[in-house]
C-alpha cells in the first residue's frame, strides 16, 4: 500500500520511470530526467532471485534458505526467513571502514532481530556498514567501522525500522580534515550524524554480507531487502533524496 501512495503522489507531480529506471520530472511542462548515481557505483544487488552484482557482473552466493518474493521495490526481492538466508556478496572488500562510502538499501521487517544485520562487512573487531540495532525500538545503526584505540564511530535513533512498512537506509562513512563522520540517512532525510575524531583505521578483514551480522550467527535481519548499492564515496543530500523519493534503481 505504501508503494502505491509513493507511486501515486509522484505520479500526481508530473514522474514518469523510463526503461532505464530514471525518473522523468515534468518541470514547467518540460520532462526533466533524474538519473540514478551512478558516479562511483562499485556494487549493485537488484537481488531478483540471484546474488548477482550488475556492476562486476559476477555472482555472489545466494543463501541456503533465500527465497524470493514479488513484494519489492523493482522486480523481486530478497526474503530471509532464518539464519541461512543471507547473500554473502560476489566482491568481499567494498566496504572498507577506512575510507568513504555509502550504502543503500530498501528495507522490510518481519520481526525485529538485537544487531540484526542489514548490509553489512566485518572490519577485525568492528562493523561496517547498517544493522538494526534493538529489538523494542526498532532503530537502524550504522557503523563507519572507525577506531582509535577501543572506540567506534556509529550513530542510531530509535524507531527508524517499522515491522511491516519498507523504509530506505543509507549509511555513510566519510573521513573529513581529521575526522570520521558516520550518517545515518531513513526515506531520503539525515536522521542522526556521528562525528569522532581520527580518521578509520580499520579494513575490512571479513565477508561482505546482506541479511546477516557475521560476528553472531543469531544476528540475522528477519524480513525482506531490495536493490542494494555500495559507492566509493559518500552520496550527496540530493542523490540520497532522488533515490528515495523516486524509487530509482540502477542500471
Amino acid at each position: 500500500m505504501r508503494n502505491l501512495i509513493i507511486m501515486l503522489s509522484m505520479l500526481l507531480a508530473g514522474v514518469s520511470f523510463g526503461q532505464d529506471g530514471a525518473a522523468m520530472l515534468l518541470v514547467m511542462g518540460q520532462a526533466e530526467q533524474v538519473a540514478f548515481p551512478s558516479d562511483g557505483l562499485v556494487a549493485y544487488y537488484g537481488l531478483d532471485g540471484d546474488a548477482y552484482d550488475e556492476v562486476s557482473e559476477t555472482s555472489g552466493t545466494w543463501g541456503s534458505s533465500s527465497t524470493e518474493t514479488n513484494l519489492a521495490i523493482n522486480g523481486t526481492a530478497l526474503s530471509i526467513p532464518d539464519a541461512n538466508g543471507y547473500v554473502i556478496a560476489a566482491t568481499p572488500s567494498l566496504l572498507n571502514g577506512a575510507t568513504d562510502y555509502t550504502v543503500s538499501a530498501w528495507v522490510r521487517q518481519v520481526a525485529h532481530r538485537d544487531y540484526a544485520g542489514v548490509v553489512l562487512a566485518y572490519t577485525a573487531t568492528r562493523n561496517t556498514g547498517i544493522m538494526e540495532a534493538n529489538t523494542l525500538t526498532g532503530n537502524a545503526f550504522a557503523d563507519s567501522g572507525w577506531a582509535a584505540g577501543i572506540q567506534e564511530s556509529g550513530t542510531f535513533i530509535n524507531g527508524t525500522i517499522t515491522v511491516g512498512e519498507w523504509v530506505h537506509l543509507v549509511g555513510v562513512g566519510k573521513n573529513i580534515g581529521s575526522d570520521r563522520i558516520t550518517e545515518l540517512w531513513a526515506d531520503g532525510s539525515l536522521v542522526k550524524a556521528t562525528t569522532n575524531a581520527g580518521n578509520s583505521t580499520l579494513t575490512q578483514t571479513g565477508s561482505f554480507r546482506i541479511g546477516s551480522n557475521q560476528s553472531r550467527v543469531e544476528r540475522w535481519f528477519d524480513g525482506i531487502i531490495d536493490e542494494v548499492g555500495i559507492w566509493n564515496r559518500a552520496l550527496t543530500e540530493q542523490e540520497i533524496s532522488d533515490i528515495y523519493t523516486y524509487q530509482l534503481v540502477y542500471p
